[in-house]
């Protein structure tokens, strides 16, 4: 960020990492970050000078913004249907989007202790939601990173969830898919030859290769014996302008 003078006000700070931006409530957004204050003492208390340590911390989050390292990995951390989770490089960022996957499963008509199975879990928001809503549901993830899988499990213990288990291995290689009454997915499909993957975006998309995807009507499940299949369908083509400034699942 552009240095401003020696004892500048917060909100001399904020308009300057605003211009840097192009975007001066996510700036403020940033200095809230930056001071551990809520955003409405950031605009309460403009006038107030900030201390060297705080205008360094507030200038390195604002240059890597400006890099396009997206918010969440900023502040580590995003909300999904609810909760909190810790996020990183290391993961996809929950969208809201997703939020819809976890409704349309928590709809499905599955008995109290039902056997559930989360391909390719990433921060873990999917299957930690869906044990979080069901207690009696028996929850399962697999992940082929095992830093993905650290992650998760550090959500899983900010929501103390012991009893959710994290399977390392691709797709469905580390579990027998017959055990399950429902598998739930929402893999980084994007197709190796997407143009999209030519802009210089954060994080790099993952490409299709050995992602195998599924699709069913979450509202007419699978005759009894069977597992039901619910996965969310990649939104690249509507939501690809999105990518340059936030990475999500």
């Amino acid at each position: 960020m552009t240095p401003v003078p020696p004892g500048s006000t917060l909100d001399e700070q904020v308009r300057a990492a605003g211009r840097k931006l192009g975007d001066r409530n996510e700036a403020a957004r940033l200095a809230a970050l930056a001071l551990e204050q809520p955003l409405a003492w950031i605009f309460a208390h403009g006038d107030e000078p900030l201390d060297p340590r705080q205008t360094h911390r507030f200038a390195e989050m604002v240059d890597r913004r400006a890099q396009g390292v997206p918010f969440a990995y900023i502040a580590g951390t995003r909300e999904f249907f609810g909760r909190e989770f810790s996020v990183s490089p290391a993961v996809l960022i929950p969208r809201p989007e997703t939020e819809h996957l976890v409704a349309w499963s928590l709809d499905l008509p599955l008995p109290d202790d039902a056997r559930v199975l989360d391909v390719g879990t990433g921060s873990g928001c999917i299957i930690l939601s869906l044990a979080a809503e069901r207690p009696g549901w028996q929850c399962v993830a697999t992940d082929i990173s095992k830093e993905a899988l650290a992650v998760a499990a550090i959500n899983r213990g900010r929501l103390r969830l012991p009893r959710v288990g994290f399977l390392l291995g691709n797709l469905l290689q580390p579990v027998d898919e017959t055990g399950f009454d429902l598998v739930v997915s929402n893999p980084p499909y994007v197709a190796a030859g997407d143009p999209h993957l030519i802009r210089p975006t954060w994080p790099r998309a993952t490409p299709i290769s050995k992602t195998a995807t599924y699709a069913s009507n979450p509202k007419s499940p699978s005759p009894p014996g069977r597992t039901d299949w619910v996965t969310s369908r990649s939104w690249w083509n509507r939501r690809a302008a999105s990518w340059s400034t936030e990475a999500g699942c």
